[in-house]
């Protein structure tokens, strides 16, 4: 059973919500003023085949842009090191411009793309399937010397 965790960047506060079986819900705030910043969901987390999958919901592109790393190298990082996780996907809209760099520059490989599977504005858009390997992450990050701050976590 997963108990109430919070995860402390240095911007950033991930306090998760509605804790349910498969999927952990995490509030973005910022650390200095508390306002909320976005959604980070985690779900079809299966500890047994250490899989999960993320959705960074932060509206704001210019946010996302400045958020986003520091709140997967926070999530990636708790899911790797302390989760034991193998592997983690994310679903991206190939509109989505800024999380497809994002993703990319962490080391997420595109493994699916779903063509045309998204209708939007009268357009339609593929739908890309990124994957990453807890290798891959260990060879793309450097990992830190001390444990994440995290409190209250089992």
């Amino acid at each position: 059973m997963i108990q109430t965790l919070t995860l402390y960047g240095p911007i950033l506060r991930l306090t998760p919500f509605n804790l349910a079986g498969s999927m952990l819900r995490f509030s973005i705030n910022r650390r200095d003023d508390s306002r909320q910043v976005g959604l980070l969901l985690v779900t079809a987390l299966d500890p047994k085949s250490g899989h999960a999958a993320l959705e960074l919901l932060i509206a704001d592109p210019a946010k996302r842009k400045l958020y986003g790393p520091e709140v997967l190298k926070l999530v990636l990082q708790f899911g790797f090191c302390e989760r034991k996780l193998h592997r983690v996907t994310m679903c991206v809209p190939e509109f989505d411009r800024v999380t497809l760099k994002l993703i990319e520059q962490i080391g997420f490989t595109l493994e699916v793309c779903q063509r045309q599977a998204i209708l939007l504005r009268g357009r339609f858009w593929d739908d890309l399937v990124y994957g990453l390997l807890e290798t891959d992450w260990q060879d793309k990050v450097e990992y830190e010397a001390s444990p994440l701050p995290v409190e209250g976590y089992c």
